[in-house]
């Protein structure tokens, strides 16, 4: 199966007919910036109101009796809210890249496979054959789903990651599941019959 030709016939609106076309959701990152941007923002803002009181620190509640630990605990605090706010930063530009190649990604779903491009390098393209592959489990973390498929040649698993960029991944995941066992039993099948 070939991922870039499954993509291009889908742009054109030739998709056949059992294929469902999946284009993803610019909101699904606009809410990432504007959820990331508000974080950081608002953790540079406390950051500035920190610098600004010399003789306040964030504390998990315990009076703070010494200039040691005041010193202490405000290094803890400038730390970790710079390291937050890094991180908040870091996830809005992420979610700003990605809305700017928006229209490159796309999931569509097939019978006998699935093509989904998430960006637009050649890592961001994942091709899944149902033929090359065992059954999918699924793990979710964060609501973030985790499909991992073992190879049938034995080397090793395949794991793909699906977000809410083509929109609810719980719906997304069952149909994926749901086509790869009924793929596996019509070879199965098949293989009984010859």
């Amino acid at each position: 199966m070939d991922g870039e030709k499954v993509l291009a016939q889908a742009r054109q609106g030739r998709a056949a007919q059992d294929w469902q076309v999946l284009p993803v959701r610019a909101r699904h990152f606009m809410q990432n910036m504007a959820i990331f941007g508000v974080a950081a923002a608002t953790l540079v803002v406390l950051l500035v109101v920190l610098a600004l009181h010399p003789n306040n620190a964030v504390t998990t509640g315990s009076s703070i009796d010494s200039d040691s630990a005041l010193s202490l605990w405000r290094m803890a605090d400038f730390i970790i809210g710079a390291v937050l706010a890094l991180a908040c930063v870091g996830a809005t530009v992420l979610a700003i890249r990605d809305y700017r190649t928006r229209n490159s990604q796309m999931l569509v779903l097939m019978p006998e496979g699935f093509v989904m491009r998430t960006g637009i390098g050649t890592r961001s393209l994942r091709t899944i054959s149902y033929g090359t592959i065992g059954a999918v489990n699924v793990s979710v973390y964060r609501g973030q789903y985790t499909l991992k498929m073992p190879r049938l040649d034995g080397h090793g698993t395949i794991r793909v990651q699906l977000d809410a960029r083509f929109g609810p991944p719980k719906p997304i995941v069952q149909q994926i599941t749901t086509a790869q066992a009924r793929f596996a039993a019509s070879r199965t099948s098949a293989q009984r019959f010859n």
